[in-house]
């Protein structure tokens, strides 16, 4: 499934939209912890589930990103540097 994704270096964390979620196969996780999430609207929205390990693909390269649902009405899915620093990681072993 393609999707219209956004790489924002400004987000804390990664999310994907709700219209989607049905389409990605992927079985809904509890945080554990609650995360506030502070929109660009200057709304604060409570988020306490996950998509985890969900495989992205991006120029043929196979990825893995965890992905909070969250309201998106411009993206399929943001990455935020959650992914981008676990990315990193990963390179490094």
């Amino acid at each position: 499934m393609q999707v219209y994704a956004l790489i924002d270096h400004e987000a804390s964390h990664s999310f994907v939209a709700c219209r989607i979620v049905n389409n990605l196969h992927v079985l809904l996780s509890k945080l554990g912890v609650g995360v506030t999430v502070n929109t660009p609207l200057g709304e604060n929205i409570d988020i306490d589930d996950i998509y985890k390990g969900l495989k992205l693909y991006i120029g043929g390269l196979e990825l893995r990103v965890d992905l909070m649902l969250l309201e998106l009405n411009d993206f399929d899915l943001i990455t935020g540097m959650d992914y981008v620093t676990t990315q990193l990681f990963q390179g490094q072993n």
